[in-house]
This record gives C-alpha cells, structure tokens and sequence, in this order.
C-alpha cells in the first residue's frame, strides 16, 4: 500500500516529474468520498472513483481510491500508477490506507499503512497513533540521520493524509464544501493542507482555492526549491443535491496540472 503523500527515499524518488505531481496526486487521492454516516447509522457506505491526471497536456499517472464506512468507523484505501510518458520515464506505484474513527466531521486515524515502488526501488511505511500521536513502527528503507528530520512524537494532533482528504474531498451537502485545514504528518514529512471558502460560479459551478504546504522533515533542497502549491477545486452538483469535486488544478513543479475526475 504506498501513497502519493510522501516520498520515501528521498534520493530514489526524486525524479523532476514525480516531485512535480505527487502534491497534486495527494490532493485527489480521496476526492469524493462519501460523506459522513451519523452514528445511528451503521449500514455501511461503500464508494470508489477513479481519476486521470493531466500535465502539460499528458495523461502522466492514473489515480483511484475506495472507502468505506460504517458508522463513525472509516477505512480509505487510495492508489497511483503513472502511466504513458511518465511510466516511461520512470515506473511509479504508490498505494496507501488509512483507517480510524470520524467525529463531527474530525478524523481521528488509528493507523496509516503506505507502500511505494519507484523504478528498481521500494519503500514501505507503517504509522500508529496513541492517544492522537503517531508513531512510526515501520520505515524502510531506513533513514539515514540528518539535522532536518523531525521526531513523530513532536506530530501529536496531525492527521495522515488520506483521513484529512477523506474529509475534505468527500462529496458534501451545499454551505459545508471547502473552508477547512488540516495538519498532517506521514511518517517522515509535515505539511498543511487548507482549502478556503467555495465561490460561486457563473455556469452552475463552485471553486474552492487552497495551498499544499511543506512545513519540515525535507531536504533543505527541496525546501528551497519550493513550499507552497496552490491549487483550485471545482465543484458541480450531484443528481443527490450534493457537491462533487471533478477537477483539481495547480501550478507543479513542472507547469499546470489537472486531476479529472472519469
């Protein structure tokens, strides 16, 4: 299980197009999951999309993912596979899971399992939580020490990527889509991740603008190459009376990138 929301060996997997596109696939890996079952209602909710992702006018990675839940119970599973020109390049997989209790629209994640496989190289992670903070039980390829890594301890009260976009990206009910922000910590990265309030649109639309941000545990390289990423969601309604995100557009590392809902 590996995900687009962490680079796991950051020597192998830093290839110019990867960089470039992982904060884009980490925004819409969990897009429109469903919304929250109160907690009188234990049938479970089942749902899954799939997602091309555009750069520079090319198919690079197809994204997909699958939730459930059963009452305030989740579990998310997420995948990434580059495909034409990039699978070229390099081949690139990630899939991750998470897994956890949501209250009042709050993740509170239990446990985050990643893996990853880029070209020859692989990678795994594995993070718990006690009491809100993660540790991290398992991380390979082993890190070798530098004074920019951070203590998993010090992440008390983040959440893993997945549980935060589950919330986020879900289908929502009008006047609750967008407008909210979330720290989070995949096992060797914090970042935050914030989406501002939706305004309306003139066909029918809504577009909600936010900022993937890298806060620490990178390489000084990549935190001098770049720490914010903006980005906007577009939203449409459903047959239901909902609000889907069907595109998720942002500047990347190498020009604009778009995430299209099939």
């Amino acid at each position: 299980m590996l995900t687009t929301a962490r680079r796991f060996a950051p020597t192998p997997l830093r290839p110019a197009p990867l960089r470039a596109i992982l904060p884009l696939a980490i925004l819409l890996l969990a897009a429109t999951a469903p919304a929250p079952a109160s907690a009188q209602d234990t049938k479970p909710q089942v749902e899954g999309a799939e997602y091309d992702l555009v750069t520079t006018g090319i198919t690079a990675a197809q994204l997909g993912y699958s939730a459930r839940q059963e009452g305030d119970r989740y579990v998310v599973t997420a995948r990434f596979a580059s495909t034409g020109l990039l699978a070229l390049l390099r081949r690139v997989q990630f899939e991750a899971t998470s897994e956890g209790l949501l209250t009042d629209t709050t993740p509170r994640p239990d446990r985050y399992a990643a893996q990853a496989e880029v070209g020859r190289r692989t990678g795994q992670t594995v993070v718990d939580y006690t009491d809100g903070t993660p540790r991290l039980t398992v991380d390979e390829p082993p890190r070798a020490p530098a004074d920019w890594q951070i203590d998993p301890a010090t992440q008390g009260g983040t959440v893993d990527p997945i549980s935060a976009l589950f919330v986020i990206l879900r289908d929502a009910v009008p006047g609750t889509e967008c407008n909210r922000a979330f720290r989070l910590f995949d096992g060797r990265r914090a970042t935050e991740l914030t989406v501002g309030p939706a305004r309306p649109g003139t066909d029918g639309t809504l577009t909600c603008d936010g900022e993937y941000r890298r806060i620490a545990g990178y390489p000084p390289e990549d935190m001098a190459e770049r720490t914010r990423f903006p980005f906007t969601l577009t939203l449409m309604p459903t047959a239901d009376g909902r609000l889907r995100v069907t595109e998720v557009t942002m500047d990347s590392l190498i020009g604009k990138a778009r995430l299209i809902r099939r």
